[in-house]
C-alpha cells in the first residue's frame, strides 16, 4: 500500500476534474470538445459522424442510442476511442490523441468484415457551445452585461457574503446543486446569475430578510448605490440598506429588471461591508448592486449579450485546413485532415439530428439553413472506400491558439509523416485501462471506457463552470449518490479520478452555507467511496482531508446540522422526503410511491436512511480512530440508530422492516402496509438494516434468507429491488421487476460482514456473468436488467450506478489484493510474490465471523489471523475466501501460497 495521489493540489479543495483541456465533455455530440472559456463556461466541439456515401449518416448524439459506444480509455483521458456501427460488418473506431494542451489527433479507423465494399464518409463537425440556462437543456443563457465607468464597481447578488432569512427553510445550509444561497441561473441576470426571489426561494417577501455583501472600491469616498432587480409588476418592496451605505427606498415592480437608486455608500476605506434588508412586500430577484460616482451614473449601461455562434472562416495553410474565428472567444481554432476528397460545408441550425439526413441528397449547395439557433462547420470527407476485409486509416487534428501558433501546429501536421502519426496513436492507446485477459475483460473495459468518459462541461456549481463526472450524458448535472458509485466504480481503475469527484461533493468547513454538494437521492456513497480509497492507498493525506468534510454531510443527513429537518419525528428515525422525493434512489419503489400518492411524506419514515447513517456513523468511527481521534461518540450514536430501527421497524411477521407510520403528535403507530394487509417494504429497503449490520443475528439470519430466496428476492440475473412473492411485485417497473447493481453492492459487502460468502459470491459472478453477455451482445452498458427478460435496459452509455461490475472484477480477479465488508479497513498491506500481511481494523459487532477475499493466483494457500490458522474456502474467481473471528477490533492476517 501506500498514496495514489501524486498532486497534492487535490487538498486544496476544488470542485472542477485534474483533466485535459480536451476531452470528452460535449453535451450534444460525440467526439471531442475544449473548454474554451473556463471562467464563462463555453465549449467548442468537434463532432465526429461516419456514414454510408449518398446513403445514410446518423449524427453520434450523445444523448440517445445512435450507433456508437465507448471502447477504451486511459485514466487521465489524454486517451479515448469510441466504436461507431456504420453499416453490416463495417465499424469506424475513432481514437482521440490528446497532444498538450492546445489540440487532438483524431484516428478514424474504417474496418470492413463484411461480403462487400464499403463506401463511407466522415463529417468532422465544429461548433461552439455557449452557457445553459438549466441543466437538461442545451438552451443558452440570454445574459445581460454591465459597462461601468471609471471606478464604478459591480457586485453581483451571487457573489454576496451570506443571507439570513426571516423564515429559514430547510435548504437555507443545503441549496440544490451547490449553488450559494438563494442563487439561480436565469435569462436577463449580469453572466446569468443571481438571486431569484423565486423558484423555491423567497427573498424579499418577509420583513427581516437580509444579504450581506463586501466589496472593494477603487477609493475612499462618497458613492451612489444602485440596485438591479425584479418584481412582479405592480409589487411594492421597501428595502433598507445598513453599514457603510444607508438609506431606505421603496421599489416598484415593473415583471422586468431594473435599476434603481436606493442609498448612499460612505467607504471611509477601500473595504465595503453592506447589508440589504427586506421591510416586506414582495419577493424580489435579486441582480446585484453598483457602487458609482454621484456624477457618473447615467454611464452605467446595462445590456443583453448576443451570442455569437457562426465564426469567420478563413483559410488554413493548406487546402485541407481551416481556421475559425469567433467573436467570444479570444482563440481560433484550427481543423485539418488527411483525405484528398474533401468538401467544407455549413449548417446553421441549432441542432444537426434532422438537416444532416435531410440534406444528405443535396450534392451542391455548401450551405444549409435549419431551425434555431447555432452554426456547424462541416468538413466532409467522402467517399471513403473500404474494400472488403480491409482497414482504411484517416487522421484528422483539431487544435486551438493564437493565430502563428494555430497556423503552425496545422501546417506540421501536414507534413507529418503517416508513420509518425500511427506511432504516436500507439504510444497513447498503451496507456489505456484493460483487463486482466479474462473472458470478462472486454466487457470490463467497456465499462471502464463508459466510466471515465462520462464527463460534461459545463456544469454550474460553487460559483464556477466544471468538468463533472456524469452517470450518463442524459444527466449532464450532479447527481450525489450516483456520483459516488462513479467514485467507487473510478477507485479501481483510475484513483486520483475517483479522488476528483468525491472532492467535488464535499464542501470545506468555511462553506458555512453549504453542508454539502446535493442533488437527487441523498444517500452519502461518498462515505463509502473514501472507506475504499483508504483500503486501497492506505493514503492518510487523503483521509484527513475526507473525515471532516464526511462528517459535516453525515451530520446533515442525520438532522444535526442548523436547519436540517430529517429527524423531526418522536421516532429518532430519519426521512429526507424535503430534499428530494427518492429515499434509496429507487424511483418507483412501491412504499415510496404510496407515500407520496397518499402525501405521507410528513409522518412516514423509511428504513434506508436510517440503516446507512448507522453505517456512515460505524465508518466515521474508524476514520476517526486511524487519525487518532475519539471514535466513541460515533459508536455511540450508531448503536442509537441501529437501536431505533429494531425496535419500531422490526416486522416479525413478514421478516423484513418497514416503513414507520407516525401520528399528528410525531408518535410512531405502527408499520406502513399494503392494501392487501402485507407489509409494504418487501424488498432491499426492508433488508437494508443489513447495512449498518448492528441487527440482532436472528434478524440478519431471516433477512439474508430472503435475499438468497428464488421465491423471494433472488432472481435468476441477481437480487430483485422488490420481493417476487409481495402482492405490489410489478414486471414492468422502473425499479420494481428490476436488477439495479447499486444495492446489490451494498447487500453483497453486507454479506462479507456476516460470512455468508457463497451468497456473496452469488451476487457477484451473477453480475459479472450477466454484464459479460449484455456487453458481448450489445455492445452498450446498461442502467439496469429487467428480471422477466434478463436483458439490459435504460440509459446504454451508463457507468454511474452500475460501476460495482468494477468492482466484483476487482475483488475476484486483479490478483494480490484483499477486499472485505463495510466493517474491515485496511491498516496496512504488504506482498512478498503470493504471501501477504495485512493489519485489519475491524468496526461493528464482535460475534460471528467475516468474510475476507484475498485474490491470489497461487493454486492453494493458508491464512493466518492473529496468529492461528483460520478456514479458507472454495475459490471463488481468483479469490480465496477467508473466514476471521469478529472478537478482537484489530488483527493481523497471513496469507502464505
Amino acid at each position: 500500500m501506500g498514496s495514489l495521489f501524486t498532486d497534492a493540489s487535490i487538498f486544496f479543495h476544488r470542485y472542477d476534474l485534474r483533466l485535459p483541456a480536451w476531452g470528452p465533455y460535449s453535451k450534444t455530440y460525440n467526439g471531442v470538445s475544449h473548454i474554451a472559456d473556463a471562467q464563462r463556461g463555453i465549449r467548442f466541439d468537434c463532432g465526429v459522424s461516419p456514414g454510408i456515401y449518398r446513403r445514410r449518416t446518423v449524427p453520434a448524439n450523445v444523448r440517445w442510442e445512435s450507433g456508437y459506444y465507448p471502447l477504451e480509455a486511459s485514466g487521465d483521458l489524454r486517451y479515448h476511442a469510441w466504436r461507431y456501427e456504420v453499416d453490416h460488418g463495417v465499424t469506424m473506431d475513432l481514437a482521440v490523441v490528446a497532444e498538450g494542451d492546445d489540440g487532438c489527433l483524431l484516428r478514424c479507423a474504417f474496418s470492413n468484415q463484411g461480403l462487400l465494399d464499403c463506401g463511407a464518409v466522415l463529417h468532422l463537425t465544429a461548433n461552439v457551445a455557449f452557457p445553459p440556462v438549466r441543466t437538461y437543456s442545451n438552451e443558452w443563457t440570454r445574459e445581460s452585461r454591465v459597462s461601468l465607468p471609471a471606478g464604478a464597481v459591480w457586485i453581483g447578488a451571487e457573489a454576496h457574503d451570506g443571507i439570513d432569512y426571516a423564515q429559514p427553510g430547510h435548504r437555507n445550509h443545503l441549496p440544490g446543486d451547490g449553488h450559494r444561497q438563494g442563487q439561480v441561473r436565469g435569462h436577463g441576470y449580469v453572466d446569468g446569475t443571481g438571486v431569484s426571489g423565486r423558484d423555491g426561494n423567497h427573498w424579499g417577501r418577509d420583513a427581516g430578510d437580509r444579504i450581506r455583501f463586501r466589496a472593494r472600491v477603487a477609493a475612499p469616498g462618497t458613492y451612489a448605490v444602485l440596485l438591479r432587480c425584479r418584481l412582479a409588476d405592480a409589487a411594492n418592496l421597501e428595502v433598507q440598506l445598513a453599514g457603510d451605505a444607508s438609506d431606505t427606498s421603496t421599489i416598484a415592480g415593473t415583471g422586468d429588471f431594473a435599476v434603481a437608486r436606493i442609498g448612499t455608500c460612505h467607504a471611509a476605506s477601500d473595504d465595503v461591508v453592506m447589508s440589504l434588508s427586506s421591510l416586506g412586500g414582495a419577493p424580489c430577484d435579486l441582480d446585484g448592486m453598483v457602487l458609482v460616482r454621484e456624477d457618473a451614473i447615467d454611464q452605467v449601461v446595462f445590456t443583453e449579450h448576443r451570442w455569437q455562434p457562426e465564426p469567420e472562416i478563413l483559410a488554413g495553410p493548406d487546402a485541407q485546413s481551416r481556421v475559425l474565428r469567433y467573436a467570444d472567444l479570444d482563440q481560433r481554432y484550427g481543423l485539418a485532415w488527411r483525405w484528398p476528397n474533401a468538401e467544407v460545408r455549413e449548417f446553421a441550425a441549432e441542432d444537426l439530428d434532422i438537416i444532416v439526413q435531410a440534406t444528405c441528397h443535396k450534392h451542391g449547395p455548401k450551405r444549409f439553413e435549419g431551425v434555431g439557433e447555432g452554426h456547424y462547420l462541416d468538413v466532409f470527407l467522402r467517399p471513403i472506400p473500404v474494400p472488403a476485409g480491409a482497414e482504411v486509416v484517416v487522421y484528422a487534428l483539431v487544435a486551438s491558439g493564437d493565430e502563428a501558433a494555430l497556423d503552425q501546429r496545422l501546417a506540421n501536421f501536414a507534413a507529418a509523416d503517416a508513420t509518425e502519426l500511427e506511432q504516436t496513436y500507439t504510444a497513447s492507446r498503451a496507456q489505456r485501462w484493460c483487463g486482466t485477459g479474462d473472458e470478462l475483460s472486454e466487457s470490463q473495459q467497456r465499462m471502464a471506457a463508459t466510466t471515465l468518459t462520462n464527463v460534461v462541461f459545463p456544469v454550474a456549481t460553487r460559483g464556477q463552470w466544471i468538468r463533472h463526472f456524469t452517470p450518463g450524458r442524459n444527466w449532464d448535472c450532479l447527481y450525489t449518490w450516483d456520483s459516488g458509485f462513479i467514485a467507487l466504480g473510478l477507485a479501481e481503475i483510475a484513483p486520483e479520478r475517483a479522488l476528483d469527484c468525491l472532492s467535488a461533493y464535499l464542501c470545506d468547513p468555511d462553506e458555512t452555507d453549504c453542508a454539502f454538494i446535493h442533488h437527487g437521492s441523498p444517500l452519502p456513497v461518498q462515505v463509502f467511496a473514501a472507506q475504499e480509497l483508504w483500503n486501497r492507498s492506505g493514503d492518510r493525506d487523503m483521509l484527513a482531508w475526507a473525515y471532516p468534510r464526511l462528517a459535516r454531510m453525515h451530520r446533515f443527513l442525520c438532522g444535526e446540522a442548523e436547519c436540517s429537518n430529517t429527524n423531526t419525528l418522536g421516532s429518532g428515525l430519519l426521512r429526507t422526503w424535503d430534499y428530494f422525493y427518492n429515499s434509496g434512489g429507487w424511483d418507483d419503489y412501491p412504499p415510496q410511491v404510496a407515500v407520496h400518492q397518499q402525501k405521507l411524506s410528513e409522518s412516514v419514515t423509511p428504513v434506508i436512511n436510517t440503516a446507512v447513517a448507522v453505517r456512515t456513523a460505524l465508518q466515521l468511527s474508524a476514520m476517526a480512530e486511524l487519525l487518532d481521534q475519539d471514535p466513541q461518540p460515533w459508536r455511540d450514536q450508531a448503536e442509537a440508530l441501529a437501536q431505533r430501527i429494531d425496535e419500531h421497524c422490526w416486522d416479525p411477521e413478514a421478516g423484513y422492516y418497514g416503513y414507520l407510520v407516525h401520528n399528528e403528535a410525531k408518535q410512531p403507530t405502527g408499520l406502513l402496509r399494503h392494501e392487501s394487509g402485507a407489509n409494504h417494504n418487501m424488498g432491499l429497503d426492508g433488508t437494508s438494516p443489513l447495512i449498518g449490520g448492528l441487527l440482532p443475528a436472528e434478524r440478519a439470519q431471516r433477512v439474508i434468507a430472503h435475499l438468497g430466496n428464488p421465491a423471494e428476492i433472488w432472481s435468476a440475473i441477481g437480487l430483485s429491488t422488490v420481493d417476487q412473492s409481495a402482492p405490489y411485485y410489478r414486471v414492468d417497473g422502473y425499479w420494481n421487476g428490476a436488477v439495479w447493481m447499486p444495492h446489490q453492492w451494498f447487500c453483497w459487502k453486507a454479506l462479507l460482514d456476516f460470512g455468508e460468502s457463497e451468497l456473496a459470491w452469488r451476487v457477484a459472478d451473477t453480475a459479472l456473468q450477466l454484464w459479460r453477455d449484455e456487453v458481448g451482445l450489445s455492445g452498450q452498458c446498461f442502467e439496469h436488467f429487467i428480471v422477466a427478460t434478463r436483458r439490459g435496459a435504460g440509459w446504454h452509455h451508463f457507468s454511474g450506478l452500475s460501476t460495482p461490475v468494477l468492482s466484483w472484477y476487482a475483488a475476484h480477479y486483479r490478483v494480490q489484493r484483499v477486499t472485505a465488508g463495510h466493517d474491515c479497513w485496511i491498516v496496512s498491506e504488504q506482498w512478498d510474490g503470493a504471501n501477504c500481511t495485512a493489519e485489519l481494523l475491524l468496526t461493528g459487532r464482535r460475534e460471528g465471523e467475516a468474510t475476507l477475499l484475498v485474490t491470489s493466483d497461487s493454486a492453494a494457500i493458508s491464512a493466518r489471523w492473529n496468529g492461528k490458522p483460520v478456514a479458507v474456502g472454495a475459490r471463488q474467481g481468483l479469490a480465496w475466501p477467508v473466514a476471521i473471528p469478529r472478537g478482537s477490533a484489530r488483527g493481523r492476517l497471513e496469507i502464505t501460497a
